[in-house]
């Protein structure tokens, strides 16, 4: 039997420039509001067009290219870890703070890696959770609590 092969990079970006751009159209009716007073629509918007725009320099740089690639085959296993991390992360920032949860959901994720390095996935573990305050609390003044509240 014959593998299929295609241009991974043809059919990623189609899929970008596909979803952007679906996006972009069903958050369109929000209003848009300005840099200084977002509306609902502002970021869903603006991160749907980087998603075309980015969807589209992969297309026609797969287009370019016409040496087919075979796919790889389909991951089940990381796949299911990256989203129990993702919902894990959604179940616990409010109850357990962010300095536990952010690094928990990295160290989490890092098992759908094939070779999971320690020492990697806690320095991204730190660096994420130092962004993560920095943006959101220290930033944003985003009230998510920092440990667990026990009352």
């Amino acid at each position: 039997m014959k593998q299929k092969r295609g241009n991974v990079d043809v059919e990623s970006g189609v899929f970008f420039t596909v979803t952007g751009l679906v996006t972009m159209l069903l958050s369109i009716h929000y209003s848009f509001g300005s840099a200084a007073r977002m509306g609902p629509g502002f970021f869903p918007i603006i991160l749907s067009a980087m998603l075309t725009v980015l969807g589209l320099a992969i297309l026609v740089s797969g287009l370019r290219d016409r040496k087919p690639v075979a796919p790889v085959p389909f991951d089940v296993k990381s796949v299911v870890i990256i989203c129990t991390a993702v919902v894990l992360f959604g179940l616990l920032l409010m109850r357990a703070g962010l300095l536990i949860t952010v690094p928990l959901t990295v160290f989490v994720a890092s098992f759908a890696q094939h070779e999971m390095k320690w020492k990697q996935t806690l320095v991204i573990a730190l660096a994420l959770t130092a962004f993560t305050w920095l943006v959101f609390i220290a930033g944003l003044d985003l009230r998510i609590p920092l440990l667990p509240r026990f009352v």
